[in-house]
């Protein structure tokens, strides 16, 4: 194990509040991430750096010894960092991002707002749109960096890197005609009006391969309802007039609120992996570097 900043940032906080829920809370992370980065570190350096009590955590003897010394660590490398920036063109102070709609507008905000709280600087545009778009802007070179669900295209042009994996489930209504139910059937896509996605989108994509896993077609459903946008798709839903298929995070608050129920699909493979991508050989200024460090600095995605 190499030790990184982000996981000094992570070690550092956790510290500060005294509790790992708290400091995962803050760092947008889940709660197992933290305490598995912490007992990595404790694997590393082959000693106990807190010590569990009733309240939460404290540091021990040796935990106080790397918390000082990496305080010191993160405040000369900010430093370093603040000084380059003064030194920056302004235009290398600009970072274009593409994301599809379920990234973007659910999950990625969280990164976008914490990277400007430690770089003030820095003017980062987003922009949404389904997957297809978002590939061919980094192509054409038109965006930074692109955040997409699914697997990247196998184009010699582009270059990938995972972010994480996320479930994908059945939406329907949150009324008394699915409560009592345990997953979707086949059946209930012939008899349901179905809600999909544009075609170009990871949605519409991840949709089609499980009805080819229920032996089904989209062409030999009754009522098919195209929406050209994720919003959309769970407003129609919420409201009844049909079920689909979504990943898990974006329809999180939803779920929370109650405004939708989700249902496992019979047999269906549910992993839905993200992936970052940009152009091969094209040159990436310090701030998109360093976003992408941010986003795995601590070896979980910062997303929320």
């Amino acid at each position: 194990m190499n030790l990184n900043l982000g996981q000094l940032e992570l070690f550092i906080t956790v510290a500060r509040v005294k509790n790992i829920t708290r400091a995962a809370n803050l760092l947008h992370l889940t709660q197992p991430a933290v305490s598995n980065q912490i007992r990595a570190m404790e694997e590393y350096y082959g000693t106990a750096l807190f010590s569990r009590t009733k309240q939460g955590v404290e540091l021990t003897p040796a935990g106080k010894v790397i918390y000082d010394h990496a305080r010191e660590i993160l405040s000369v490398y900010e430093r370093m960092e603040r000084a380059l920036d003064e030194l920056a063109e302004p235009e290398n102070q600009k970072l274009a991002l593409g994301a599809s709609a379920s990234v973007g507008n659910y999950v990625l905000l969280c990164s976008i707002w914490t990277f400007k709280e430690k770089y003030p600087q820095a003017k980062i545009e987003l922009k949404i749109a389904n997957d297809g778009e978002i590939i061919e802007l980094v192509r054409d070179n038109q965006i930074d960096l692109g955040i997409i669900e699914g697997p990247p295209p196998s184009d010699p042009a582009i270059e990938k890197k995972a972010l994480l994996n996320d479930k994908l489930v059945g939406i329907v209504a949150a009324n008394s005609l699915w409560e009592n139910r345990t997953c979707l059937e086949r059946e209930d896509f012939l008899y349901n009006s179905l809600i999909v996605r544009e075609k170009g989108s990871a949605m519409r994509h991840y949709l089609e391969a499980v009805l080819r896993g229920l032996d089904l077609q989209l062409k030999d459903l009754p009522q098919v309802i195209e929406l050209g946008s994720l919003d959309a798709v769970k407003s129609a839903v919420e409201k009844g007039m049909g079920i689909s298929i979504c990943s898990q995070i974006a329809v999180k608050k939803e779920l929370h609120n109650g405004l939708i129920m989700q249902l496992p699909v019979a047999n269906l493979s549910n992993s839905v992996p993200y992936n970052i991508i940009w152009r091969k050989n094209s040159y990436h200024s310090a701030l998109a570097q360093r976003f992408l460090r941010f986003l795995d600095a601590s070896g979980q995605t910062v997303f929320c």
